[in-house]
């Protein structure tokens, strides 16, 4: 098992690697370009890691 974003801190922060945040990460899907999608379950949001670990907040509705 491998860390590729965040630290284990709770929080809500887009960075890269262990800069970015999130409470209580849920659901993991993998796309097809290799992007990672998380499901911030107490953020209520779905964020992005890409290959490069840089990790983004989906806009709502996407």
């Amino acid at each position: 098992v491998s860390t590729i974003a965040g630290d284990g801190t709770p929080g809500y922060t887009d960075g890269t690697g262990t800069t970015a945040q999130f409470n209580r990460p849920y659901g993991v899907a993998v796309g097809s370009s290799g992007n990672v999608y998380v499901a911030d379950f107490s953020n209520h949001h779905i964020r992005k890691i890409t290959p490069a670990g840089v990790v983004s907040t989906l806009p709502d509705g996407t």
